[in-house]
């Protein structure tokens, strides 16, 4: 099928997915983007199970661990579970990792080169994808999952990234993504199966997809910050300065929870 928002359209599952798998993960963050796609999946695919799979990412400091990502992730879950009770999802399973182990850095730190398909991003969001790799590598290897579906869609323009500000030293200012453009690939040398949708149009199309569903009230409860206690008021508030409340409020107008 395709998805269109303001004469842009996009292939959604125009492949024989079930040729790959009946069981087919999401892995839900807890924010927008994988938001709108497991909606999108409940409620077009068939005949599949939909595997909810969520990371949590902590760190030695518990104050700088974000406390909602989980509830964010799991009202999502029970959000598309009510809107479309006759999908079969099944049981959402969790996954936590430590962005601070030592052993996970170095590694990181090896990665993290010219040359690697994500260079540069700092050090600890290397961490998580590197253990998002292993644990998926499982849940492949198990039969969780033959397919793991993200949400991940392009940068703005950068026209109005130049736009925004980026010299505050505490903010947290990385808005790179996956550089992978194809949305549907293979991990090299292994026949574990990606799909990314979203991977070449951004966040303002999916502004658009959430308008056409009328369901502004999932995209309320999901949550994109990752402003510092300090800046979120204990968690509490969006920081409005963090690349991701930036992004927000460019594609929705509004930050985390509606707030103008």
């Amino acid at each position: 099928m395709k998805l269109t928002v303001d004469g842009k359209s996009i292939g959604f599952f125009d492949f024989d997915y079930k040729a790959i798998s009946t069981k087919i993960g999401i892995s839900v963050s807890g924010g927008s983007d994988s938001a709108m796609l497991f909606y999108l999946m409940a409620k077009h695919l068939k005949g599949v199970t939909l595997q909810p799979w969520s990371c949590v990412a902590l760190e030695d400091d518990p104050l700088k661990s974000r406390p909602h990502t989980r509830d964010a992730a799991e009202k999502v879950i029970e959000y598309v579970r009510n809107k479309f009770p006759d999908a079969d999802v099944a049981e959402s399973h969790h996954f936590e990792i430590f962005r601070d182990d030592p052993e996970a850095l170095k590694e990181a730190k090896k990665r993290n080169q010219p040359g690697w398909w994500n260079y540069p991003m700092m050090d600890k969001g290397v961490v998580k994808i590197i253990n998002m790799e292993k644990h998926s590598k499982v849940a492949f290897e198990t039969g969780m999952f033959g397919l793991l579906c993200v949400g991940t869609t392009m940068n703005p323009p950068q026209d109005v990234l130049d736009g925004w500000r980026k010299d505050d030293p505490n903010v947290y200012w990385e808005p790179r993504r996956s550089k992978v453009n194809t949305c549907l690939w293979d991990t090299k040398g292994s026949s574990l199966s990606h799909y990314k949708p979203f991977v070449n149009v951004n966040k303002k199309f999916l502004a658009g997809l959430y308008k056409q569903e009328d369901i502004m009230d999932l995209h309320n409860i999901t949550e994109s910050c990752t402003g510092f206690p300090k800046d979120t008021n204990w968690f509490t508030e969006p920081c409005k300065k963090c690349f991701w409340c930036y992004e927000r409020k460019w594609a929705f107008g509004s930050y985390d929870g509606g707030v103008a």
